[in-house]
């Protein structure tokens, strides 16, 4: 039987009798559903065979099971509805739980909830010293300068100015890694989606009619008049901007202009040693006579995978963000955006925790210390006490086992390499392993073998590594330094360090 219109397909339900029509009215209001190990993954093949086990039970009589039978079309066309339909009941059930996500936003909102705040892509910082020709008072804005380290792009996230002087002026800049960009959007009434990839989120600003907004991780504590944002990121990089509503936070009318400026990065891959520097081709503010990368590229980060979040966050609910033990804690402490790494040591009752800030003084200033006090001492486990200790710096030139006047490095070099290059390097890599705000650590202490292999893999051309120190006026093979775990090197004066190379 064909029937290709609904006029054919009625006069063909009109010549059955009415125990057929009840057959077929009993069969419709059967529930061909899958069996219940397949309700996950169910297919259309699964419901078409279930449909026909159903169908020899209570139509025997129908035998066709070709292509061309009216009742296999039925049959084929309604498992392919249900197999549709149960992928999507799945799927949004899946969404519902963590573990079982394959949304990435869905899992970074979900773990947010939880407290947990995953890793997103952030793009390296660095110091640089830039100096400036002569001439008047001038404001760079965000993104106007641009130094080139290496293949890498590093610019400046807020304004600054260069003051009026009649002879070169340097200035001590933190300068991040990557590429400045603005969006002007028209606001479609939900939210704006940045498909630009690797988006640094803390780099985000946003503002509205030329009103600033203020990025929040949440709206619970907006009110109705906040001016506020949310972002969610996606695994590489892009991301979705929410507004507030409902008396949590002031959503844009529609059609408000929406400008979006923010930074795209490398994440981790900008993390880079401090090296020779150009000044950018888009430059066009006040002539920039020379820039120096005074640290190395630090704290870049690539995005959380969706898989990490799926087994960190739940981990970390679990502790309530309590303090447990000391690597918690360090997290915790690690977590505070001025802190540049920290260090706990649990004696008895007693929570000792030091910090080096991301200022590079050598302690936390006094408003630091004290939100210290009142947002990480809380996280302490009943009965524990939270007690600052003062950092425990240990001067590389003098320990237990040293007291040298300089440090001597010498280098077997292959024949056509640049010497000064190899030299600046060099001395770069030996201060960084001593830098609280880079290489050094809290109980790092030092490691001839390992500092050897991080020269030979960083600096081309050199061949072989010897430490010495001089020491009482006699040159001596330079020893491995420990240092105990609550000790941490402060930075070694490079005029300390001396690098002889010998070329083969």
């Amino acid at each position: 039987m064909e029937a290709n219109t609904k006029e054919q397909l009625l006069a063909y339900f009109k010549t059955l009798d009415v125990a057929t029509l009840e057959k077929l009215q009993k069969y419709s209001k059967l529930l061909i559903i899958p069996d219940e190990d397949l309700l996950v993954n169910a297919t259309m093949s699964q419901m078409v065979e279930k449909a026909h086990s159903l169908a020899d039970t209570i139509f025997p009589e129908w035998t066709d099971r070709s292509k061309s039978d009216f009742g296999e079309f039925l049959v084929e066309l309604f498992a392919l509805f249900s197999e549709k339909d149960f992928w999507y009941i799945n799927a949004f059930a899946n969404e519902g739980i963590l573990r079982k996500m394959r949304s990435y936003s869905n899992a970074f909102a979900k773990a947010s909830s939880l407290g947990y705040t995953p890793y997103t892509c952030t793009g390296a910082a660095a110091k640089f010293n830039v100096t400036f020709v002569a001439g008047e008072t001038t404001t760079y804005q965000r993104g106007d300068l641009v130094i080139d380290v290496d293949g890498l792009h590093f610019t400046n996230d807020e304004a600054f100015t260069v003051p009026n002087a009649a002879s070169e002026v340097t200035l001590t800049l933190v300068l991040h890694e990557g590429k400045q960009i603005a969006d002007d959007i028209v606001f479609n009434g939900y939210n704006v989606f940045i498909r630009k990839t690797g988006i640094d989120i803390d780099s985000i600003a946003l503002a509205v009619d030329n009103v600033q907004y203020s990025r929040v991780k949440t709206f619970g504590l907006s009110s109705k008049d906040s001016t506020h944002f949310m972002v969610v990121p996606e695994e590489d990089g892009s991301c979705i901007i929410y507004f507030g509503n409902n008396g949590f936070g002031v959503s844009p009318a529609i059609g408000k202009n929406i400008r979006v400026e923010y930074r795209t990065c490398k994440g981790a891959a900008g993390n880079h040693d401090s090296d020779t520097c150009s000044i950018g081709e888009y430059l066009n503010k006040r002539k920039v006579v020379s820039a120096i990368m005074v640290t190395s590229a630090t704290k870049g980060t690539d995005a959380e995978s969706l898989t990490s979040i799926k087994e960190r966050a739940p981990l970390f609910f679990s502790t309530k963000k309590a303090a447990i033990n000391e690597k918690i804690a360090q997290d915790i402490l690690n977590s505070f955006s001025f802190v540049n790494k920290a260090k706990v040591k649990v004696n008895g009752r007693e929570v000792v925790y030091s910090v080096i800030p991301n200022s590079g003084y050598p302690e936390p200033t006094l408003s630091e210390l004290e939100i210290l006090r009142e947002e990480f001492v809380p996280y302490l486990m009943v009965g524990y006490n939270g007690v600052y200790s003062k950092n425990l710096y240990r001067n590389f030139m003098s320990t237990a086992n040293i007291y040298a006047s300089k440090i001597i490095i010498e280098l077997l070099v292959l024949s056509g390499y640049d010497k000064d290059a190899i030299e600046s390097q060099v001395r770069q890599i030996f201060s960084d392993l001593t830098n609280p705000l880079v290489e050094a650590d809290y109980g790092k202490g030092f490691s001839k073998a390992d500092t050897d292999i991080r020269i030979r893999s960083r600096v081309q051309g050199v061949q072989n590594v010897v430490f010495k120190m001089l020491a009482s006026g006699k040159e001596d093979i330079l020893p491995d330094i420990n240092i105990s775990e609550m000790e941490i090197f402060n930075t070694i004066n490079q005029d300390k360090i001396e690098v002889r190379i010998n070329v083969v």
